[in-house]
């Protein structure tokens, strides 16, 4: 795909990886959270809170 389109950036495999991911995400329930999505989330937390603590000076 990436041959047709020069400008194109994602392959064909990794639209398919994508609609795996989704369908995956799907079918966990709304309760459950595997732990790539928590470790995004804690990582996500640890950050915001460290821009936090480096701006509040300059306040």
């Amino acid at each position: 795909m990436t041959d047709d389109f020069p400008g194109a950036r994602y392959s064909t495999a990794t639209l398919d990886w994508a609609r795996n991911e989704h369908k995956t995400l799907g079918t966990l329930g709304k309760d459950e959270i595997d732990s790539g999505r928590l470790r995004s989330r804690l990582l996500s937390r640890v950050l915001s809170q460290s821009l936090t603590r480096l701006l509040a000076p300059l306040r």
